[in-house]
């Protein structure tokens, strides 16, 4: 089970005034991991299959993993189940590579600003070194495929604004809008390569490099399954919780670490490396428009019988088989994306009451549910039940 996290604003010490009096300490409330580790008990047997067999498919983990952070202008409220393990997640890994892209466009905006180039091919023999991913771990840098981005496919232009700013290929833009599909998401990944996708991921530690560890966000497959062998590309997989494939997952995450990159993104806080607060906010603000176009599984009323108090901002689903891409198991769903509470009285009263801020928002991020008659309708249960006792707490 994950711990809790009260994400805290501190003041910087040296603008502080030594002699000035301490502010009061604020109300004590119970931890939002409280309630959501006394609902899951409560929702479990529901939630996660009753056996280790599921549809004839021997499980390797039927465990259910979430976080939710509860969004507060006085610090956030952070709680996890199997938070930090890593598990193959399907389509909702995809988020990784929109966040490497709108990464290397924000670079080259940059770098377009250091000198004057006259065509795009310039530019791009410029750029190319200072993007190189020598960084990327050795298995990926290893790989005979993925190792170094394709700027002729990705970008154009060769200015910090227009005319002639530097864009994403008009093709490749439309690959990031429509990454919802494999099609999109592997013409968004074979130009990035995998390799500069985990440099990007590491740059904001949303991926944890240590051999012992391997753990975060991790991204070394193009979603190529769905076409003919000799058009799929390798990948390099990791070890996680639930597939069985020998080796582990190429398309894996931690709740904990999705949960934070939609944090980041939604505030507009992402991309804290980019120097430039213009392309910094643009970064941002690019990747939560296509965010806010996905769909969410809890908008869809045949999925469930029981209400949900809240409602989809921005998200990304994730849907997929365990076991060998040829002879698959059974489908796992993940979801990440930020809700809006829908009672906002009762977000009111609870920040009056224990003097805190809470927006009404907060980023919930789930893996490895198995669908059944009973799952979708705990997932619903566990959420509502979770943040309404957190907010009505006495």
């Amino acid at each position: 089970m994950g711990t809790t996290t009260e994400q805290t604003k501190t003041a910087n010490p040296a603008t502080q005034n030594p002699g000035s009096p301490k502010p009061p300490p604020l109300p004590p409330i119970l931890t939002l991991q409280h309630f959501l580790a006394q609902e899951f008990a409560t929702q479990q047997a529901n939630l996660e299959p009753s056996s280790m067999v599921y549809g004839g498919f021997t499980l390797k983990s039927k465990d259910f993993a979430i976080s939710i952070i509860l969004i507060d202008g006085t610090g956030d409220h952070y709680a996890g189940i199997k938070d930090i393990d890593m598990y193959y997640s399907g389509s909702l890994v995809k988020v990784g590579a929109l966040y490497a892209a709108h990464d290397l466009r924000a670079v080259a905006r940059q770098h377009a600003a250091t000198q004057s180039f006259s065509d795009t091919p310039g530019f791009i023999g410029s750029l190319a070194p200072i993007v190189e991913p020598t960084g990327a771990i050795p298995r990926l840098r290893a790989m005979t495929v993925g190792l170094k981005p394709s700027l002729k496919d990705i970008l154009v232009g060769y200015k910090p604004s227009t005319p002639n700013r530097v864009e994403f290929v008009a093709t490749y833009q439309s690959n990031l809008n429509d990454i919802l599909h494999n099609a999109g998401a592997r013409g968004v990944i074979r130009p990035l390569g995998y390799s500069y996708i985990n440099v990007s991921l590491m740059k904001e530690h949303f991926f944890d490099p240590d051999p012992a560890k391997l753990t975060g966000i991790w991204l070394a497959g193009d979603y190529s399954g769905d076409l003919p062998k000799p058009q799929r590309l390798p990948v390099e997989r990791v070890p996680v919780v639930n597939d069985t494939v020998p080796g582990g997952s190429a398309q894996a995450i931690t709740t904990k670490e999705m949960s934070r990159m939609f944090r980041l993104v939604h505030t507009g806080r992402a991309f804290s490396h980019v120097t430039d607060a213009a392309e910094k906010t643009a970064a941002n603000q690019d990747m939560h428009t296509i965010l806010r176009s996905q769909g969410s599984f809890f908008g869809d009323n045949s999925t469930f019988t029981v209400p949900r108090l809240f409602q989809q901002h921005c998200a990304k689903v994730g849907i997929g088989n365990l076991g060998p891409i040829d002879t698959p198991g059974p489908n796992v769903y993940s979801e990440g994306a930020v809700m809006t509470w829908t009672d906002m009285a009762q977000k009111d009263a609870f920040n009056t009451a224990k003097q805190r801020s809470l927006t009404g928002e907060f980023v919930l991020v789930w893996q490895n549910l198995y669908s059944s008659s009973t799952s979708w309708d705990a997932l619903a249960r566990l959420v509502n039940n979770t943040i309404e006792k957190f907010l009505t707490q006495p």
